[in-house]
């Protein structure tokens, strides 16, 4: 006869061995957590389904799975303005010593004098000459040096924090899920 000890240390035993095998099991789980449910998470599921379901008409073979995303304000922040511009407009306070001219000439003027309203203003010619400036006469490994020392101390001006935190959990989401499916990105 077992004591009763006996029997509740089985039904223990035999309680979590039930749950550890529940919790090994492939029970689905939601690839998309930071998503309503709705028709956009639907369709980005129903979507994938399709693509990676070899007997559905919409199957995508796997070297065929690209993944293309807009960056700003799909990826990362962009207001109040683009991070890209940022980075330039730091650059041409960085490179201003170099540059004496640039204190009485707009674009630049506006930025090292940190007028707002008049950068608010450029003109896509005004943002060209910025970017030429600010992004070329480098090898291509310098300015990605250059690019990474921004970005380890750069602060958004209205959250405080860095660029690199300030990416959206739900695309980090969509992006994780087509990886885990087979897409790929383009570079």
């Amino acid at each position: 006869m077992l004591s009763r000890v006996a029997i509740n240390r089985s039904r223990a035993i035999a309680l979590c061995a039930v749950l550890l095998i529940g919790l090994g099991s492939n029970a689905p789980t939601d690839p998309l957590p930071s998503w309503n449910d709705g028709p956009a998470k639907q369709a980005i599921e129903n979507f994938v389904h399709a693509s990676v379901d070899p007997s559905n008409p919409k199957y995508v073979k796997p070297e065929q799975r690209i993944a293309t995303f807009d960056q700003d304000g799909t990826l990362w922040v962009e207001h109040p303005i683009y991070t890209q511009l940022e980075f330039a407009f730091a650059r041409v306070a960085a490179l201003a010593p170099q540059h004496p001219a640039w204190k009485t000439t707009n674009p630049f003027k506006a930025i090292l004098a940190g007028d707002r309203r008049a950068m608010a203003a450029f003109t896509t010619k005004d943002l060209e000459a910025i970017v030429a400036a600010t992004h070329s006469g480098m090898p291509v490994e310098a300015f990605r040096s250059v690019v990474k020392e921004w970005f380890s101390q750069a602060r958004d001006s209205r959250w405080h924090r860095h660029y690199t935190q300030l990416v959206y959990q739900p695309m980090l989401e969509v992006m994780q899920y087509l990886r885990a499916n087979g897409f790929k990105h383009t570079s």
